[in-house]
């Protein structure tokens, strides 16, 4: 952990990067193996503004001086906390980075412009986090695929209107495409390319 002081960044990183890192990512596996069920992170990291303690675990966790992320705002508290805590290269354009980070007043970029990988190497996509206003309150969907039994609905609040349209062209691309995580407060949600999220009985067009 790097102390905040002088003209460093607001906030602070796991007190025990390793312990701290490796709780994070069982929770975030456990998220991606069983989609639309939340999972709370148990971290001890201080957020700047503009970021909830558990986008900032998951951005920590995952992220080093080799995966490119982009950030809903480049010019912000939480884009200098990730750059100094990780060393983490910051990207402009979407379609260059392995992680991206959108938080509920940000911009929201098309999926199709992140990266979706290819036949060959359908890993080389990427992953986006983003922040919700809550894990209720929007859109009840309805999830089924893999990980799931039967069918599990999810209802996230402050997603764009268009983006289960979005997700479901993305779903359509199987096994490329990306993969998403959603946070909010201290707690993650998965949702990865391979589940089809539904309005009733029909996918969403």
């Amino acid at each position: 952990m790097r102390p905040l002081g002088g003209d460093a960044v607001e906030g602070s990183s796991f007190g025990d990067p390793v312990f701290g890192a490796q709780t994070a990512f069982r929770a975030i596996m456990r998220a991606m193996a069983l989609p639309g069920r939340v999972e709370r992170l148990e971290t001890d990291v201080s957020p700047p503004k503009g970021m909830g303690p558990a986008s900032a675990a998951v951005l920590l966790t995952l992220c080093d001086l080799d995966t490119a992320v982009w950030f809903s705002d480049a010019d912000s508290d939480a884009a200098r906390f990730l750059r100094f805590f990780t060393d983490a290269p910051l990207v402009e354009a979407p379609g260059d980075a392995d992680f991206g980070f959108v938080h509920p007043r940000g911009i929201f970029p098309a999926l199709s412009r992140f990266k979706r990988g290819d036949d060959q190497y359908p890993d080389r996509s990427a992953t986006l986090i983003v922040e919700v206003a809550g894990f209720e309150g929007g859109s009840p969907l309805s999830l089924t695929g893999p990980g799931i039994e039967d069918a599990t609905v999810i209802s996230p609040l402050g997603l764009p209107e268009d983006f289960w349209g979005q997700w479901s062209e993305n779903h359509a691309l199987y096994p490329c495409g990306v993969d998403l995580l959603f946070t909010c407060d201290v707690s993650v949600m998965g949702l990865p390319r391979s589940v089809r999220a539904a309005l009733g009985e029909h996918e969403v067009a």
